[in-house]
């Protein structure tokens, strides 16, 4: 598991490679929560490189964008591979999560 920051604009891209599950959602969420800078607009995570993701790194997900809408920021996911898309699909979080 590694997580890349990139500033895109007025975004801020972390880019999730690896594995998001029970052993490592706290790990990213820590990483992403403790390095957000204060003048980001919005937050993208690109999961370009996310092999796999079990109900904890959904947990993960959900808290995240709970925590930055309440924030008034918006949260979207990118780049989500093909296998992971279709986990996405069967709990219907297409619907909760803004996918680029």
């Amino acid at each position: 598991m590694a997580v890349h920051i990139v500033k895109e604009d007025d975004n801020i891209v972390y880019k999730i490679s690896g594995v998001v599950d029970l052993y490592t959602e706290k790990a990213i969420r820590k990483e992403i929560l403790n390095s957000l800078p204060k003048d980001y607009e919005s937050v993208i995570l690109d999961m370009e490189e996310t092999k796999n993701i079990d109900s904890a790194g959904i947990g993960m997900l959900i808290y995240l964008n709970n925590y930055f809408k309440k924030d008034g920021r918006n949260f979207a996911l990118r780049s989500i591979q093909h296998s992971l898309m279709k986990v996405f699909q069967r709990g219907l979080f297409e619907k909760l999560f803004k996918i680029l």
